[in-house]
């Protein structure tokens, strides 16, 4: 009975270390991923993380991946709603080329989309995706300048 103890116990300290290990490795892949995201390769890092998670499943630091992995896709979208509102403002411009004036606040971004009688526009502007989204916008004239503001 008691080689057997001393063989069991041997098994866990043995497991213990591989844990340990395993947490370690884990760790740095963390650490690894937060160097990434501050110089600015978030792609790169959500690989790691991504990494972290499938190969420790179960464990705090798979955890922490899976938050950072949602704090990244935030971020991400938060940036392509910044590349929707340039998109929106170059469109704005051309209608400005085309008809010698920004759209009024009243008019708003709908006059990229549909023609409501002005002269010289040559639209429509946006395709027919952005029927949808420009809801998702504001559009106002600041200091004679169109200003593009998001509504979330």
């Amino acid at each position: 009975m008691t080689r057997l103890t001393y063989a069991g116990l041997g098994i866990c300290v043995l497991f213990s270390l591989g844990c340990r290990n395993d947490t370690a490795k884990a760790r740095a892949l963390l650490d690894e991923a937060s160097d990434l995201v501050h110089q600015d390769k978030a792609d790169e890092a959500q690989k790691v993380l991504n990494t972290v998670v499938s190969e420790y499943s179960g464990s705090q630091e798979a955890a922490e991946a899976t938050h950072l992995l949602t704090v990244l896709a935030a971020q991400k979208d938060d940036k392509s709603e910044d590349a929707l509102r340039h998109e929106l403002l170059v469109q704005v411009g051309r209608f400005a080329l085309d008809c010698g004036r920004y759209p009024t606040e009243r008019e708003g971004l709908q006059v990229l989309l549909v023609n409501p009688g002005v002269n010289g526009w040559k639209g429509p502007y946006l395709d027919r995706p952005w029927i949808g989204r420009i809801a998702n916008f504001e559009y106002r004239i600041r200091d004679d300048k169109p200003e593009i503001l998001s509504k979330h």
